[in-house]
């Protein structure tokens, strides 16, 4: 699964609003995001993510921080930009089938990142096909 942005947040235990108002999101992931009105983080990005270099676009204030660093691993690390905070120098996160990113825009025309996903995918369903037929000889 690949969620951008809000869909990334949204997948935390919490989002803070800059007045304090906490809303609760779906406690899938162990992370949360703090709203900053007055800065907001905008601009072309660079990042190395496991796939080789990106180049993209953020648009946002949230920041998000993870909550469990040993389950929650960065999708990338930054080299121009925000990412995930102005603190850590992080893009994203990626857990298990999971990938988060504040890369809008062109993040899949960077093709090392659309086909180390499909790689992924390909394995997975090849891993998934294994165990069926396992399961089946058994």
């Amino acid at each position: 699964m690949l969620c951008i942005c809000g869909g990334y947040q949204f997948l935390g235990t919490y989002y803070k609003m800059s007045d304090g108002t906490v809303i609760k999101c779906l406690n899938i992931l162990p992370l949360h995001t703090v709203f900053k009105a007055d800065a907001r983080m905008i601009g072309d990005t660079k990042f190395i993510t496991q796939f080789g270099p990106a180049q993209a676009f953020e648009n946002h204030s949230g920041r998000t921080y993870f909550d469990d660093q040993d389950k929650l691993k960065p999708f990338g690390t930054m080299i121009e930009g925000y990412g995930n905070n102005p603190d850590d120098h992080t893009e994203g996160m990626r857990y298990k089938n999971v990938i988060g990113s504040y890369s809008h825009g062109p993040l899949l025309k960077n093709l090392n990142i659309a086909e180390g996903i499909m790689k992924l995918i390909i394995q997975n369903h090849q891993n998934r096909l294994a165990h069926s037929k396992e399961a089946v000889m058994a």
